[in-house]
């Protein structure tokens, strides 16, 4: 029995604990008995992507009226109705602005749509297809402004 509690205490001394930090970066903590504990930083778990698509279309949606669910429904549909016919989109991210309260980010938008196209080429086809111009017959009545922000990669 003495043994065996000296075996755990040295499986313990020699113990490496995990502590993950904002799910980005990982730190091992080494228990060692010379030593109470060194730290140190290892590669993050999560690497970083680029983004597929080398244009990037962000455009944000200020609703008319942004509190009636009504609105919200069919603006909702008519945009993930669009998203599952277009056939130019790479990427997509639908989304609502972020909880976010800093004097340098704009949440005052109701909805964000960004998609990405392999080229501007593709972008320009995008403009045309019926998919998006029925996206804006049927959404258009349901937003009061709309702002586009358009990048290529260099």
């Amino acid at each position: 029995m003495i043994v065996e509690k000296f075996q755990y205490q040295l499986m313990f001394k020699g113990l490496l604990t995990d502590l993950f930090i904002d799910c980005r970066l990982k730190i091992r903590l080494i228990i060692n008995p010379k030593k109470r504990s060194n730290i140190k930083p290892m590669k993050t778990e999560v690497q970083s992507e680029k983004i597929k698509g080398d244009f990037i279309h962000m455009v944000f949606f200020w609703l008319k009226n942004p509190e009636n669910q009504n609105d919200r429904q069919a603006f909702e549909k008519a945009l993930e109705k669009f998203i599952a016919t277009n056939p130019q989109v790479v990427n997509y991210h639908l989304g609502q602005p972020a909880a976010t309260n800093r004097s340098v980010v704009d949440n005052t938008y109701s909805y964000c749509l960004v998609v990405t196209f392999k080229d501007i080429e593709t972008h320009d086809i995008y403009q045309t297809d019926p998919t998006h111009l029925l996206f804006i017959e049927e959404a258009e009545s349901l937003w009061k402004k709309v702002s586009i922000y358009d990048t290529v990669i260099y």
